[in-house]
């Protein structure tokens, strides 16, 4: 880069920088302006829309006041009896008619008993809203708004008292469409009311509305005490947020106050492009002016440059006719005449260097070849090869010389010398190689043995947590049994006792194998239980479970559960299916038939899912199988699977046995079908059968 150009690049980035730093400063005090603009704009917003629902709120409750303390009302209030106000209906229509605002109201008793509504089904949707908010709670007048069904209800709340005591509570609500328009008439803008979902409850579905929607990333009472500025079908809109407080606390509903802008934001535009303007014209001036000096006045470093471009290439000849002032022009001159003289030692200096390095390349090969005599015959061979390459590119450095060339002899005779230290190392290097793989396969093992060791402690830990003894409860038995397909499995199955009629019996697969698996399915075991043992019905019981599953289920983990409750007495079985196979069930003469469940979808997919209930009951002398698909997906060196056609034919050969015949039958079948091929996923077997009527034998007794 030229000196010049340097130049004015440094004046360009001096000039640049002051003038950067005061347009940017124009720029946020006018930022910093709008914002405080915008700001006391909301609060006027806020401040009116107060001002006006504020008003209707406490006329409506002005007027309930009154109404209340007419006689006979206020007879009624305090004996609590509802039949006397019925007269209130009449009264309300009376003073909604006399333009009051009141439309409807609501009274409570100091229990908080409803005594006395225009409109039940009404109140009833409106504390749905927040069930934990009781408006008789309320010390003192109470204002605020809530949206029902599409519409901004306003509410006032305050307790009733008749002679200094207090005897209840009333509500008043009131519609606040009215208020709205007005608000929107007084500011001169477009009103949008949304609830804190989102949904917007009144203003037009247009343009605007889309815009403001999808700019809005987060809850729309986000925008409380905040603008946005939006540009709308070449039209530059300003959005306030007005949070609307709710009556029990919190918010309700955010106005949205939408103001056409698009005039002082177009003039203040224009300003900020005309100081722009201003600003780069002055700069370009500056910097054409000082590279027209620049120019003139460093021309004769050209001719400086070039004699010193010749010097450098090594040709003497060059000369360069220089001012020969004070200045720093007559300096350069005078220092390219002392450069020249310089070049030419240098020439003849480098002539002799070159002699001297000859001399010792030729004192290095000779040394090299006594070292190759120390080498044994393969090495000894392979550097007299790279001496007579250094032997051959000598002479050709030589005829370069003498034609004015170069060449790199003492690099080849370093590139040798590299070689034969490789050689001698080559052996060493492999020895301590062979030494430090033995030693990070000693490592490796050790580490293995203690990962086995652990996986074994898991191993056992899993299986301790899983039921091992089945005590009849009443005329049933049950036996289970799990094999994982590693040394820690995905499979779990759980029996455990409600209460005294009722047994709840769970089996379960959890996607993938391994540690992963094991660990979701302690997880979901846990809760299960936890779920189970509170006595809900199946169907809920694994609906609550999804949620909990699915509330942090970051890794996407599930798992296909059937869930079952038993009732001893009866012999009823209740169900439910989360995507798990469904169950046998082998009757008492020898029948296999599936049990109908509906298969649902699997724990933890979503939130929000509801699960089929199925019921059926087991007569004396029926068992009931229900299993993991490692049953029916076992399969032998061809990669046939076990299938559901084997299962039924092995259930019925086991017609008369009892629970735990049944499940050693199971798995003995899928051992043998599978003939020492490795297990492919868990396998996981429960069985249920209700004892034959034996006379005289207690069918009550429970040892559980």
């Amino acid at each position: 880069m030229l000196l010049r150009t340097r130049i004015l690049l440094i004046v360009l980035l001096i000039v640049a920088v002051p003038m950067a730093v005061m347009g940017s400063a124009f720029l946020l005090r006018d930022k910093a302006a709008e914002d405080r603009a915008a700001a006391l704009q909301l609060a006027n917003h806020g401040t009116i829309w107060e001002q006006i629902v504020g008003s209707a709120l406490r006329s409506a409750q002005a007027a309930t006041t009154a109404l209340l303390q007419e006689p006979g009302v206020d007879q009624a209030l305090r004996e609590g009896d509802r039949a006397d106000l019925s007269v209130l209906e009449e009264r309300i229509r009376k003073a909604t008619a006399a333009g009051t605002g009141l439309e409807r109201l609501d009274i409570f008793t100091t229990g908080g008993d409803l005594l006395y509504s225009t409109d039940i089904s009404f109140f009833a949707r409106l504390m749905l809203r927040d069930v934990e908010w009781a408006f008789f709670w309320v010390d003192g007048p109470t204002y605020g708004a809530r949206v029902l069904d599409g519409e901004l209800i306003g509410i006032a709340a305050a307790p009733i008292l008749l002679g200094g005591e207090r005897v209840g509570t009333s509500v008043t609500t009131l519609g606040l469409q009215d208020q709205t328009a007005r608000v929107a008439d007084l500011l001169d803008a477009e009103i949008f009311v949304v609830d804190r979902a989102g949904a917007r409850v009144t203003g037009s579905d247009g343009p605007l509305w889309q815009a403001i929607a999808g700019a809005l990333d987060r809850a729309p009472d986000s925008l409380g005490g905040r603008t946005l500025d939006l540009d709308v079908e070449e039209r530059r809109w300003q959005v306030g947020g007005v949070v609307v407080a709710d009556v029990g606390g919190g918010t309700s509903a955010t106005v949205l106050v939408a103001r056409d802008i698009t005039e002082a934001a177009e003039r203040r535009d224009l300003v900020n492009l005309a100081l722009l303007a201003g600003l780069m014209l002055g700069g370009m001036v500056v910097l054409a002016l000082l590279w027209a000096y620049l120019r003139s006045a460093l021309r004769p470093l050209d001719d400086g440059i070039q004699a010193l471009n010749a010097l450098s290439a090594g040709r003497t000849d060059h000369y360069a006719e220089l001012p020969s002032g004070r200045d720093e022009v007559g300096q350069i001159g005078r220092a390219i005449d002392v450069f020249r003289a310089v070049a030419l030692r240098a020439e003849r200096a480098t002539d002799e260097r070159e002699r001297r390095r000859r001399r010792q390349a030729r004192f290095i090969r000779r040394q090299m070849a006594m070292l190759s005599e120390t080498l044994d015959a393969e090495a000894q061979e392979s550097a007299l090869d790279d001496l007579r390459q250094i032997e051959a590119a000598a002479e050709a450095e030589q005829a370069a010389s003498d034609r004015g060339e170069g060449g790199d002899e003492l690099g080849l005779i370093a590139v040798a010398l590299e070689r034969m230290t490789t050689r001698v190392r080559d052996q060493q290097t492999r020895l301590t190689d062979l030494v430090a793989e033995l030693r990070e396969a000693l490592q490796a093992k050790t580490r293995l043995i203690a990962l086995e060791q652990e996986l074994d402690i898991a191993r056992a830990m899993q299986q301790s947590v899983l039921p091992r003894t089945f005590p009849p409860f009443g005329a049933f038995e049950l036996d289970a049994r799990m094999t994982p397909a590693r040394e820690v499995g995905g499979d779990f199955y759980d029996v455990f006792r409600i209460d005294e009629e009722r047994l709840g019996i769970a089996v379960a697969d959890v996607s993938g194998k391994g540690v992963p698996a094991a660990f979701f399915m302690l997880i979901s075991r846990t809760l299960m239980k936890a779920v189970g043992t509170e006595g809900e019905p199946p169907a809920a019981a694994l609906a609550r479970l999804n949620e909990l599953l699915a509330a942090d289920n970051e890794q996407m983990m599930f798992v296909t559960l059937f869930y079952g409750v038993l009732e001893r007495s009866s012999g009823r079985f209740v169900f439910a299916n989360a995507g798990h196979n469904p169950p046998l069930i082998r009757r008492a003469d020898g029948r296999v038939e599936w049990l109908d469940a509906a298969a649902g979808i699997a724990l933890a997919v979503m939130p929000g899912l509801d699960y089929e209930e199925g019921s059926v009951t087991l007569e004396p002398g029926d068992a009931l199988l229900l299993y993991t698909d490692g049953v029916t997906e076992a399969n032998d060196s061809t990669g046939e699977l076990f299938g559901e056609p084997r299962l039924e034919a092995t259930l019925a050969a086991t017609a008369g046995g009892d629970a735990e015949e049944l499940v050693a039958q199971v798995f003995a079948a899928v051992q043998d079908f599978a003939r020492g091929e490795p297990q492919a996923d868990d396998l996981t077997a429960v069985g249920l059968r209700r004892r034959p009527e034996t006379p005289g034998r207690d069918q009550a007794g429970d040892g559980a």
